[in-house]
């Protein structure tokens, strides 16, 4: 699936203060709280999604079948030689395809021209099959490492919306330390942010967690911020009794969920 939607350059000064204007004014929150809320939200996102991507040039060895990834690099998850995509299976599969893949070379007897297949064999190594026979570039496409925002001019290139459906999960998960009745009102910020991330990795709609959080159909409240006009602390007052109570039973079903449990 491609995106081709804009992204812009937003700095964790910038997200910081967008952070601020959708909490209570209350200082419940400090500014390591909203650091830790912010890079824990872009861990998340990159896991669910693979968003950052790179690709990177590395050469081969004669000597070796495995190439040496750079640690910019998570994850790879496609490798392109001579423009000629390889294809990529696990390790034990690439066992069951050339029993002799550690020492195949290209070109050799019973063995192709050119590497046909790929393996990771760890997060900064794959292995070819059959291995080069000198030094070549190869271009892996892969997951870049999520970035880490510590100071105000650090930066992230991310699509409007997203950076809008993270604000939510931020705010959603800064109101776990006050307690249920904030967490209830950032309930469409969970869902907005699982309901994105599906869109762009959709086997996270066959996992109990989207189960949970987007089909069950609990009562929602109608707002994903935990600021209030001309409030100085947090304000329940607008939810009865029944919603309330249907919000803090879905808090405590999606906590149990996240932690493993029925």
């Amino acid at each position: 699936m491609s995106y081709t939607q804009p992204v812009v350059t937003a700095t964790f000064a910038e997200l910081q203060a967008l952070v601020r204007g959708r909490l209570e004014s209350v200082p419940y929150w400090t500014d390591t709280d909203i650091q830790q809320a912010i890079n824990d939200a872009l861990r998340l996102w990159s896991w669910l999604t693979s968003y950052w991507r790179k690709r990177v040039n590395v050469a081969t060895s004669s000597s070796t079948p495995l190439v040496v990834v750079p640690g910019t690099l998570a994850q790879s998850t496609a490798i392109t030689w001579a423009r000629e995509p390889l294809v990529g299976v696990a390790l034990a599969e690439l066992a069951l395809l050339a029993p002799d893949w550690w020492y195949a070379r290209m070109g050799t007897a019973r063995h192709p021209s050119r590497p046909l297949f790929w393996a990771p064999v760890g997060l900064s190594l794959l292995a070819l099959y059959p291995g080069a026979d000198a030094v070549y570039q190869l271009e892996v496409d892969g997951v870049r490492e999520t970035p880490v925002l510590f100071n105000g001019g650090d930066a992230i290139d991310i699509g409007p919306e997203e950076l809008d459906t993270l604000l939510g999960y931020v705010v959603h998960s800064l109101a776990l330390k006050p307690g249920s009745a904030l967490l209830t009102r950032t309930l469409p910020g969970l869902e907005a942010f699982v309901r994105a991330a599906a869109t762009r990795n959709p086997l996270i709609r066959q996992t109990r967690w989207y189960s949970t959080v987007v089909k069950e159909g609990y009562p929602w409240p109608q707002t994903a911020n935990l600021a209030e006009p001309g409030s100085s602390g947090p304000n329940t007052s607008r939810q009865d009794g029944a919603e309330d109570a249907a919000g803090a039973a879905r808090v405590a079903r999606v906590a149990r969920v996240a932690e493993g449990g029925r």
